[in-house]
């Protein structure tokens, strides 16, 4: 069944009305909200409910971590996991198409409000495997932000990482690149205090039981072993600072930070933390022995078929 909203046209496959999100009213509060509401005004409307999840949908600062990507107006994107569609306006800006899939009705929905002067946006709900029915091996880009951390318990039943990036894998272009954006699992922020983004605990990444593993971060040295598994071996690795979601800067192998450079590590978004040691101290000197890169608080990967 399809509907138009503004000029997206959404797409609800089999079994999409299964929508985990389906009652929850804070979602709700959001979709009023895009409906009604400018995205000028999305800063003070965050200012003013202090909210975190509010944040986290509808912040501006979370396009920052595609806007450099390579993309081109000659070329197709294939978002899977766009929740809210905090990133998908930026991704139809400067590609030629993008196709979105998600496994709830209402994150879609306040996707296609938020995005509806785009004419080159379609959405497709429900699971990973009921949305990419039809899909063809035709796209540029695939992107999966923040997808990995998460995904069985949203987008892919009890798939594994492995797993998930095989199925990616297929609807990409012989040239194709695979954009990954993922928490690192031994990031400074976890050894100095922060909680667990999903679980809450303090240090739950650094100390995972053999059964949570397969739901919690990554390390790069991880997310290498999988996409080399893969056939995926041709990889540029960029870390996005203070983290993938509300990044600020965005270095690379060959554009590290330098010393007194990463000094905005008190970012905890509304949850409370423990504050166990200077974090810009702590960088400065894992900078000076050239061991920034494994203690990132996210990596983002650009992947693609080793010729």
């Amino acid at each position: 069944m399809q509907e138009y909203i503004g000029k997206i046209c959404l797409e609800l496959v089999h079994g999409s009305e299964n929508d985990p999100c389906a009652d929850d009213m804070e979602l709700d509060e959001i979709l009023q909200i895009v409906q009604t509401r400018d995205e000028r005004e999305y800063s003070q409307i965050i200012a003013e409910t202090k909210s975190e999840r509010m944040l986290y949908h509808l912040s501006l600062q979370r396009q920052n971590i595609v806007a450099g990507l390579d993309i081109n107006k000659n070329q197709t994107v294939l978002e899977i996991g766009s929740e809210c569609g905090a990133v998908t306006g930026k991704l139809a800006q400067m590609a030629k198409h993008v196709t979105c899939l998600e496994i709830s009705r209402k994150k879609s929905e306040i996707n296609a409000y938020r995005n509806r002067k785009y004419d080159n946006i379609d959405i497709r709900v429900g699971t990973l495997e009921e949305a990419s029915k039809g899909l063809s091996s035709c796209y540029d880009l695939i992107t999966l932000i923040g997808v990995l951390n998460q995904g069985h318990v949203t987008q892919f039943g009890d798939q594994t990482n492995e797993e998930i990036l095989r199925t990616a894998q297929t609807y990409l272009k012989p040239d194709g690149k695979i954009v990954i954006a993922i928490e690192n699992k031994y990031g400074l922020k976890y050894w100095a205090g922060c909680r667990d983004e999903y679980s809450q605990d303090f240090f739950a990444s650094i100390k995972l039981s053999s059964e949570e593993k397969k739901i919690k971060d990554l390390s790069l040295n991880g997310i290498r072993a999988i996409l080399k598994t893969l056939g995926l071996g041709e990889v540029i690795c960029y870390y996005p600072y203070p983290d993938y979601r509300y990044t600020r800067s965005i270095y690379s192998d060959d554009y590290l930070p330098q010393k007194g450079d990463l000094n905005y590590n008190m970012c905890n978004y509304g949850k409370d933390r423990m504050i166990l040691f200077d974090e810009a101290s702590v960088y400065d000197n894992l900078i000076s022995d050239n061991l920034f890169p494994i203690f990132s608080n996210a990596f983002l990967l650009v992947c693609g078929r080793k010729e």
